[in-house]
């Protein structure tokens, strides 16, 4: 009996810690905001934006997600059922002419695709279900300018 006292204690302690472990990394993503840094694909080879900037992804605290795709931005739906697993929804996006519309194109098309996340070192990692991954860094976004007369 004295044994099964100790022991409960512990396995409290031990139950909380992997409640806490596993919440903290399925809510790691949520209201984060991430910037481009490369494509990785599967063959090797890399894709890297020229404004990594032009290239964001924000997960918000609600499940939502709003992107910018060069000069496309996008929103959606993101969920996380276990650490290191995402679901992203398809993505409502506009569909501006960019200059150069390659990486805003893919990155919509794989978009659905992208199945499991990492985030080490300041870094997120995307992977797709076909296999090479989306790199991204934390992104914060600039704080608008105090319009003239406004006190900051």
């Amino acid at each position: 009996m004295k044994s099964l006292k100790r022991s409960i204690p512990i396995a409290v302690v031990v139950v909380f810690a992997i409640v806490t472990q596993v919440g903290a990394q399925t809510g790691g993503l949520s209201g984060t905001s991430w910037q481009l840094v490369q494509i990785q694909n599967a063959d090797g080879t890399s894709e890297r934006p020229d404004d990594p900037a032009n290239f964001s992804v924000e997960f918000g605290a609600d499940g939502s997600v709003i992107a910018r795709l060069d000069c496309n931005r996008g929103h959606g739906a993101w969920k996380s059922a276990a650490p290191g697993q995402i679901e992203l929804a398809p993505m409502a996006l506009t569909r501006v002419m960019c200059l150069h519309p390659e990486l805003s194109d893919r990155m919509a098309r794989d978009w659905s695709s992208m199945q499991s996340y990492a985030i080490e070192d300041g870094h997120l990692r995307l992977t797709l279900s076909t296999g090479g991954y989306y790199e991204f860094e934390l992104f914060v976004p600039p704080s608008p300018e105090p319009s003239p007369g406004q006190q900051s």
